[in-house]
């Protein structure tokens, strides 16, 4: 489960930008943007469709529990505070692993800029410490999962619980998975309201839409 990856990925990358490196080899990339202000508004386009088929995923897996406003407007603090403590500790985790290289890959990328070849060891320095970001990060992700999940299931009804689990069933990589009810629920909550980085704003867009239906409906039956 790739839960805050995204989130994680930003974090990570920003760390990169500011020895002024990127390190092809981690697995991690950066487009270069070559075309001018041309490309540059392709990419923000792009970007902007992305993130609607993301939105477009999510929602398939939230609108048909029905959630009241009420219970979007609790789900989004709770949700608002996990990903403030989430940032919070992934930063201190990334910084607790790349603090010491940031220096080393400075220099070694000023060295580059005369022609010269980094340390033989500091890719793998790099890759150590990704990977140490990376397991941590996973840990946090298990204990976010559980929070959330407790926090949450006290806010729905049997039903809506019912058909959070059957909704986990369709994922498309989980659909040969076997586990419990609660686990079913737990990959819901991950995949529904951890997976994707603005999950708030589509919560409250959400709740915009759903006011905005029930006043039209409302205005129809009355006439």
């Amino acid at each position: 489960m790739r839960t805050y990856s995204t989130r994680t990925k930003r974090l990570l990358l920003g760390l990169c930008w500011l020895c002024g490196v990127v390190f092809w080899g981690s697995g991690i990339s950066v487009r270069a943007d070559t075309g001018g202000a041309n490309a540059q508004g392709s990419s923000v386009e792009a970007d902007a469709l992305l993130r609607q088929m993301q939105e477009i995923a999510c929602l398939q897996l939230i609108t048909p529990l029905h959630l009241t406003d009420a219970q979007l407007t609790k789900i989004e603090a709770i949700l608002e505070a996990t990903i403030k403590n989430y940032d919070q500790q992934m930063k201190a985790v990334a910084t607790k692993y790349f603090a010491d290289l940031i220096p080393k890959i400075e220099a070694a990328h000023r060295e580059a800029l005369l022609g010269k070849q980094p340390p033989s060891d500091l890719q793998q320095k790099f890759e150590d410490a990704l990977g140490a970001v990376l397991k941590e990060r996973d840990q946090i992700n298990e204990k976010n999962i559980a929070a959330v999940a407790n926090s949450v299931r006290p806010l729905l009804t049997d039903d809506q619980i019912r058909t959070a689990v059957k909704l986990a069933h369709t994922i498309p990589e989980f659909k040969t998975r076997t586990g419990t009810d609660a686990q079913w629920f737990n990959l819901w909550v991950a995949s529904a309201l951890l997976n994707y980085d603005h999950i708030v704003p589509l919560l409250k867009e959400l709740q915009k839409a759903q006011a905005t239906a029930s006043t039209t409906n409302s205005t129809s039956d009355k006439k």
